[in-house]
């Protein structure tokens, strides 16, 4: 539906008559716009308007339902519309919620809210995606409600709880074990630390292809959790680790060495992220490349690897390029080492080792200590058109440090 379509059917419904001047506009540009959001921020609107909005939910029923009564596949919920319970209930009863795959709550208050999530997400029938993101969800707000209202969205495939405060809890485990065809889980950025990750291990689902652990303390029963985890996934294929812009909590050398150790069973890895901490955090370092190769060894599969901040200078480079002569990376096509501290030779020696990996196409070499020459060198090396796979920006501002 554009926006063309959108405009003729508020003129034939004679909605404007039914809204403040500014209103359909605001509405319209928002439903223009696809996936479609449903645009409920009174900051948005006049205050005659916010007032009428945050009043009654009867406004927002009738426009939606004379657009033939049913929401679109993709809805994203504005933060306000979490902190009004009549608007959320009036749009929770529209016959077309249950045809909605796609839900999104991100930064929404959610804190102490767990009976008004439930029941926001019981006409969700048909949901596959859901994201509670940046909400301030905590241990104790993950109630029986909330894993009963999961375990109704049987379909319910991808969720995201990235950004909120959970430390790892009874509560988180059953609702993760009320989601039993999840294959993409999102826990990246919240306080999961010691005996929380055994919950995480024992909650996550038998048919995981992805999860995000990034911004999270390890450790020991971390990386213990990990190796529990893919001893009962063979499908699970990419994995991110490591720290963030938000939470600096990076994997150290010894760490990666508890990793490894877990790895073992990860035969079906295909993507693997390892960030560090470059702002004086936990690294990986030089010593911790060799762990990396070891861990490439025990998965012939992996094909992405992602080392970005973790202080790898040329001596680390020469270990990722032997264990590429080694043929320990042959399905590999993308390695990443932005903002690290690889020099011309340790550059050089990685890209003539690429040929020793048939499927490799892209390396990142971004924020690291390149020269000028040592950038036209890499790309007479590569042997194709620098733009296309092999990335070198910013580098030579670093190249005097």
């Amino acid at each position: 539906m554009d926006l063309i379509d959108l405009r003729e059917r508020f003129h034939e419904h004679g909605l404007y008559r039914d809204w403040p001047a500014a209103g359909p506009s605001l509405l319209l540009r928002a439903l223009a716009h696809l996936p479609l959001d449903v645009l409920v921020d009174g900051g948005m609107f006049p205050p005659k308007a916010a007032a009428r909005l945050a009043a009654t939910s009867q406004a927002v029923q009738r426009l939606l339902a004379r657009l033939e009564g049913r929401l679109p596949a993709h809805a994203s919920v504005y933060p306000d519309l979490a902190g009004r319970d009549e608007v959320c209930t009036g749009l929770a009863r529209l016959a077309g919620w249950a045809h909605v795959t796609t839900l999104s709550l991100d930064s929404c208050r959610l804190a102490g809210r767990a009976q008004w999530l439930a029941r926001s997400l019981a006409p969700c029938t048909a949901l596959t995606d859901l994201t509670l993101s940046n909400a301030g969800l905590a241990d104790g707000d993950l109630t029986v409600e909330v894993a009963g209202a999961l375990a109704a969205l049987s379909s319910l495939s991808r969720l995201s709880l990235q950004g909120n405060l959970l430390q790892g809890s009874e509560g988180l485990r059953y609702c993760l074990l009320a989601c039993p065809a999840l294959t993409v889980l999102d826990l990246s950025d919240n306080k999961v630390q010691e005996q929380g990750w055994d919950h995480v291990s024992r909650g996550v689902s038998k048919v995981m292809t992805a999860l995000y652990l990034q911004g999270n303390k390890l450790f020991l029963l971390g990386s213990f959790a990990i190796g529990d985890i893919f001893d009962e996934n063979t499908r699970l294929a990419t994995l991110r680790l490591g720290a963030t812009r938000r939470s600096r909590t990076g994997i150290s050398a010894i760490e990666i060495d508890w990793i490894r150790i877990n790895l073992e069973s990860a035969v079906a890895l295909t993507e693997l992220f390892l960030h560090g901490d470059s702002s004086g955090g936990q690294v990986l370092g030089d010593e911790g490349m060799e762990k990396v190769t070891l861990i490439a060894e025990n998965c012939p599969r992996l094909a992405t690897l992602d080392l970005s901040s973790n202080r790898i200078t040329d001596v680390g480079a020469s270990r990722l390029a032997l264990a590429m002569r080694w043929g320990h990376f042959s399905a590999l096509t993308a390695l990443c080492l932005t903002e690290n501290e690889v020099g011309d030779a340790g550059a050089l020696e990685l890209v003539q080792d690429t040929q020793h990996c048939p499927r490799f196409e892209q390396l990142a070499l971004g924020r690291n200590r390149l020269s000028y020459e040592g950038i036209a060198a890499l790309e007479a090396a590569w042997g194709r058109e620098a733009a296309k796979g092999l990335w070198t920006r910013y580098s030579r501002l670093y190249s005097s440090f």
